[in-house]
């Protein structure tokens, strides 16, 4: 049977409102080292906790999503977030190669462009219109190419410049003329696909923004309410939010739904776009999966800041963290580092502590 044990804290008064103190439990002072930056709790009954005051070091990242984020629902939330990065990544290329290729075939496919009509007015209709904006089109692009390539590589020579700068030039055009030869009627689809793309990407946006709670805050009104009020004045900003939220929600549940039951009557003929085969609900189905996430963040956000668990204005650590860039490249032995020093500082302390309340060392044990 454990014997009862007791709390012991710092003398320094000011870290213990930070921390929950067991009813029952009796504070003794003096029984730390006095280079010692944390507080013990020895609650009756129970196991030994140790938790730090808030400070510069690494203590902070007990402040950090990646710290709230440790049940079931919060690491089923990280990975709906990591799958929403993967899918507006791959949305966002796809949507930036098919207009970039829209726009390649519309200007290769285009035998009268505007270097076309100025040639036309300053030589007239009688010159070879076609042959000197011809010529003078690939000669810009050549030169921007080369000059393009000696801006990127300046340690490389003037020849190297110039054979690199010439080939990739060419490489482009002969890619826009076989574009116009394999796709006669041109990308119908692309704009059409990027801004059914673009939909899906924003409404990923906002939900993305709500976990890592980067959404705008009136911080001149947050400054105007007292400490003790800033928590529950963040709550029921949330709380406002997430109802605003709910209704757009529900409105473009509806939205969705009367396209689906459109495309559903219709045998899957219609209620779709033209230029390319993709229902309308599949598109519109955006706007509630987005704000239902966003809904579910803010709400979750709201009882975790009520729970003094997270903060009413994110740090800068916590962003970092629930962004996955704690530890990232070079930093991130520095920071395994300090872990494993506070993880055997905390066990030292433990031991300290133990050994304290009970006259037992631990390792007697």
């Amino acid at each position: 049977m454990k014997a009862p044990l007791v709390a012991i804290s710092s003398q320094n008064s000011e870290t213990l409102p930070y921390f929950h103190i067991h009813n029952n439990a009796q504070a003794l002072t003096g029984c730390l080292p006095t280079n010692s930056d944390h507080v013990i709790f020895l609650v009756l009954g129970c196991d030994v906790f140790v938790a730090e005051p808030l400070g510069d070091g690494i203590s902070k990242k007990h402040l950090s999503t990646e710290f709230v984020r440790s049940g079931f629902i919060a690491k089923l939330d990280k990975n709906i977030y990591q799958g929403e990065r993967l899918f507006v990544t791959i949305a966002t290329i796809i949507m930036i190669f098919s207009v970039f290729l829209g726009i390649v075939w519309n200007f290769f496919s285009t035998p009268k462009g505007k270097m076309y009509s100025l040639v036309q007015a300053i030589a007239g209709e009688e010159a070879n219109v076609a042959f000197i904006s011809g010529a003078i089109t690939i000669t810009l692009w050549l030169v921007a190419c080369v000059f393009a390539v000696k801006t990127a590589k300046t340690e490389w020579a003037a020849s190297k410049h110039l054979i690199f700068g010439l080939g990739i030039g060419a490489l482009f055009l002969a890619f826009g003329k076989l574009m116009v030869v394999l796709l006669p009627s041109g990308l119908i689809f692309a704009q059409r696909l990027a801004l059914c793309l673009m939909l899906w990407v924003v409404m990923l946006g906002s939900s993305m923004a709500a976990y890592t709670r980067r959404h705008i805050v009136l911080q001149a009104i947050h400054k105007l309410i007292p400490v003790h009020m800033q928590r529950q004045h963040a709550a029921v900003g949330l709380v406002v939010a997430s109802i605003f939220t709910l209704f757009l929600a529900l409105v473009g549940w509806d939205y969705a739904m009367i396209n689906f039951e459109q495309w559903v009557n219709a045998d899957m003929k219609a209620g779709k776009f033209e230029s390319i085969p993709i229902p309308y609900w599949a598109i519109t189905i955006a706007i509630p999966v987005g704000f239902g996430l966003t809904l579910a963040r803010f709400v979750g956000h709201a009882i975790f800041i009520l729970k003094g668990v997270m903060e009413p204005v994110p740090t800068e650590e916590e962003l970092k963290a629930a962004r996955g860039e704690i530890g990232a490249d070079a930093d991130f032995d520095e920071f395994s580092r300090l872990v494993e020093e506070e993880e055997t500082e905390k066990n030292q302390l433990e031991s300290l502590a133990w050994t304290a309340a009970t006259g037992v060392s631990k390792k007697d044990e």
